[in-house]
């Protein structure tokens, strides 16, 4: 079975485990309050988080199949869908009606932001060590401080350093200059300020070599328009400086500078994240169709990475022989476009070029951007303090562009911000490694090749000549960073499922009317938060295993395990709650509606169903009778006893 059928597989018992406990939520509200049409919130409704448009979250997935070109889902996308349908399982469904129709988007856009905020470390050590292995030096090797060229167009894959850090480019740069030797030191601002005076090295401006992390001054910089072999062209000679009681072999280097500056920028990211939402701030550097078609290809790289596993890259086959891990699988193909994606990379040119945007749902309508408004929101946010005020910024951003009253005049059909919201979802890991591959990230990296020798930077032309030669690289690097945001989902989705399970046991262990089987449920369900042993997210068959193992708990937990047929007595018997849950996941299925009708009055369907189902176990629990077969057993040293056949009790 593939990753993607047991995807399918874990949201059915989802599914139907949170509508079994909906169900017996609704049944015990109305015995407790005797009458036969006070029902809560409907298991449909409670599944409209995400719909403030209209249509239920399943129609909504499966818009998106027929709409998303290019965009077959991914594991994040699974694990999206997975958290819409658990979000808030266990809850008062009484409660559900007071919460706002975008509260799951809104909940999943808080994770991703968090992720952010919370594993800016964790980025930046995955970029150094990404770097490190891609030089492929020792941890020992020491450099020669000698001068290295590195051409500018080779390291401006984007076009960034072409415009001065005024106006709509600022938002590409870093918020402030910087003194040398404070840190985060603005690096990109200095990479275009030397492109400004040929000839005039850092050293010669401020008195001093640039200081790394430790406080050692560790390279000198100047631009000029000849390299050591007398090829005439824009460089960046790089100078190295060794130091004896610091920075003297190439990791030391690199950790040195890269902890110098901010590698995750959050005023940066937000540019981007906007930009690719948006195009405002594209159109309004007026970026050549080459330039935006080198973006919209870039993107599209982005997502097929995104959609990558890595279960096998550790296994051995029988033989004894390491099998190929998935980069080494991919060749040059991967970095090649169809006749459709071509297609849809001139769409997004055209609507760069021409200042408009399009979202998934709106059936292809091109809305005309507020540039300014969306410039002066980005202003205000990059004066406020904190990260983690920038990020509520940008939430607040997002709400403003659902509120575009000229959109609302052409599509007022459209609810913008649950389709703006959804749009978002899937840019943001995208814009984090946009934000990595600034000039001043791919610098330290840059440096360093040259340092042992590597030419073959020179090569890069722009971003899809560093795609192909970097290829591992960037699928690494990009690959982990959607890691980050499948683990941190991962776990929202644990507690959710522990709240969901934790409400089916509780109803089978009553059942049961056994204190014993309550106490087993209450050790079961701890299982759930801590039976983690993922090592890679990237690894799809894992991530969704140790899902469908938490669902798994319900259906064999109870009961003692079982070593022979004579620890038969401690099974817990038949339970309506399993039962229920069995039957609505198999309606579902079939796509047989299984929540409250339109109207918010009960599925009768469902409620037949459950009565049967009482009705059957009552007449089992009563005179329910079981006949077994009894082999003949041994006796020793005598001999065997004869066959035989055995009655009893069906439960």
């Amino acid at each position: 079975m593939s990753y993607k059928q047991k995807y399918n597989q874990a949201k059915s018992k989802v599914k139907a485990y949170k509508t079994t406990v909906d169900n017996k939520q609704k049944d015990f509200k109305e015995f407790r309050e005797n009458a036969g049409d006070n029902f809560d919130s409907s298991y449909a409704k409670s599944f409209k988080n995400l719909n403030e448009w209209g249509d239920s979250v399943d129609d909504k997935i499966e818009q998106k199949k027929k709409q998303a070109q290019d965009k077959l889902k991914n594991q994040l996308d699974e694990l999206i869908e997975v958290f819409m349908i658990v979000k808030d399982a266990g809850d008062d469904a009484e409660s559900e009606g007071k919460k706002s129709k975008l509260q799951t988007v809104d909940t999943l856009i808080d994770i991703y932001n968090n992720t952010i905020l919370n594993t800016k470390s964790r980025i930046a050590e995955l970029w150094i060590k990404e770097a490190i292995k891609t030089v492929g030096c020792s941890e020992e090797q020491e450099f020669t401080p000698s001068p290295v060229y590195i051409r500018v167009e080779s390291l401006d894959v984007f076009g960034i350093l072409k415009d001065a850090p005024t106006g709509t480019a600022e938002f590409r740069y870093e918020k402030n200059e910087t003194n040398n030797g404070s840190m985060p030191y603005s690096m990109n601002r200095q990479l275009y300020e030397r492109l400004q005076n040929l000839g005039l090295s850092f050293n010669t401006e401020y008195s001093a070599d640039y200081f790394g992390a430790s406080n050692n001054q560790i390279f000198n910089i100047e631009y000029v328009d000849q390299d050591n072999n007398g090829n005439f062209g824009n460089y960046y000679k790089v100078t190295p400086r060794a130091n004896p009681t610091g920075v003297s072999s190439i990791t030391q280097f690199m950790y040195d500078y890269y902890m110098s500056i901010e590698i995750v920028n959050i005023d940066e990211f937000i540019n981007y994240v906007i930009d690719m939402l948006t195009n405002a701030i594209s159109f309004d550097l007026s970026l050549s169709n080459d330039q935006t078609r080198q973006q919209s290809k870039f993107m599209k790289i982005l997502q097929r990475i995104l959609g990558l596993c890595f279960d096998n890259q550790q296994e051995i086959d029988v033989s004894g022989v390491a099998k190929l891990s998935v980069i080494d699988n991919i060749d040059d193909t991967f970095f090649e476009f169809s006749s459709a994606d071509l297609k849809d990379i001139e769409e997004q040119v055209y609507n760069i070029t021409h200042g408009v945007v399009e979202f998934t749902d709106c059936d292809n309508v091109k809305l005309p951007i507020d540039v300014e408004g969306i410039k002066n929101s980005l202003d205000a946010i990059r004066d406020l303090e904190t990260d983690a005020d920038k990020m509520q910024g940008l939430k607040g951003l997002i709400d403003e562009l659902g509120d575009t009253e000229a959109w609302k005049l052409l599509l007022p059909q459209i609810n913008f911000q649950g389709s703006i919201k959804w749009d978002l979802l899937k840019l943001i890991p995208l814009a984090i490694m946009r934000t990595l591959l600034s000039p001043k990230m791919l610098l330290g990296l840059f440096i360093t090749l040259k340092m042992v020798g590597n030419a073959v930077i020179d090569l890069i032309e722009g971003i899809e000549d560093f795609l192909l030669k970097f290829k591992s690289f960037v699928i690494e690097v990009m690959s982990k960073i959607g890691a980050l945001f499948v683990e941190e989902l991962f776990k929202e989705i644990k507690k959710n499922i522990d709240k969901l399970v934790k409400q089916l046991l509780e109803d089978i262990a009553f059942e049961a009317k056994d204190a014993r089987l309550r106490m087993i449920a209450g050790l079961i369900r701890g299982l759930i938060l801590v039976s983690e042993f993922i090592t890679d997210w990237r690894r799809c068959k894992s991530v969704v295993d140790e899902l469908l193992d938490a669902l798994k708990i319900v259906s064999r937990s109870l009961g003692l395990p079982s070593l022979s047929l004579a620890l038969a007595d401690t099974l817990p018997g038949m339970s309506e709650t399993r039962v229920l849950a069995g039957v609505i996941e198999e309606l579902e299925k079939a796509g047989i509606p299984t929540g409250d009708l339109p109207d918010g009055s009960p599925n009768l369907m469902v409620k037949n169903h459950s009565s049967g189902i009482s009705g059957m176990m009552k007449e089992m629990q009563e005179n329910g009778k079981v006949e077994i077969f009894i082999p003949p057993l041994a006796i020793s040293p005598a001999g065997v006893t004869l066959s035989a056949k055995g009655v009893g009790k069906s439960y």
